[in-house]
């Protein structure tokens, strides 16, 4: 992603947070990892597929790999703790949670091939 995606990318979310109404804050993103995004625990977070999200105080990763295009909002992710190696994958639907390595990924929502959730 060059530096005129990211820009448009961040000035986005920015729009989509703001003009939804959400609580949901404007994360930092990393120009150095291909727009990874970097969140504080209890932050909330908007992802594409193939996007990755890394929490600031953990090695802890989640990634989105896929969204269904059917109504039953199937998001699948990947955890990850990076450092120790290890991963797995979770299907979430519509709204739902998961718990890997200590850390909870909460799907708050889907739409318009994005996704948001909650880390920490």
């Amino acid at each position: 992603m060059d530096a005129r995606e990211h820009a448009l990318t961040v000035a986005v979310a920015a729009i989509l947070a703001v003009g939804a109404g959400s609580s949901v804050a404007l994360a930092r993103t990393s120009p150095l990892s291909g727009g990874e995004v970097i969140a504080d625990p209890g932050q909330a977070v908007t992802l594409v597929a193939g996007q990755t999200a890394r929490l600031s105080t953990k090695d802890f990763t989640v990634r989105c790999v896929h969204l269904a295009g059917d109504p039953s909002g199937a998001v699948t992710v990947q955890l990850s703790e990076p450092g120790r190696g290890e991963r797995t994958t979770s299907v979430l639907r519509t709204t739902g949670s998961t718990t890997y390595g200590g850390e909870t990924v909460e799907l708050l929502g889907v739409s318009g091939g994005r996704i948001t959730v909650r880390l920490g």
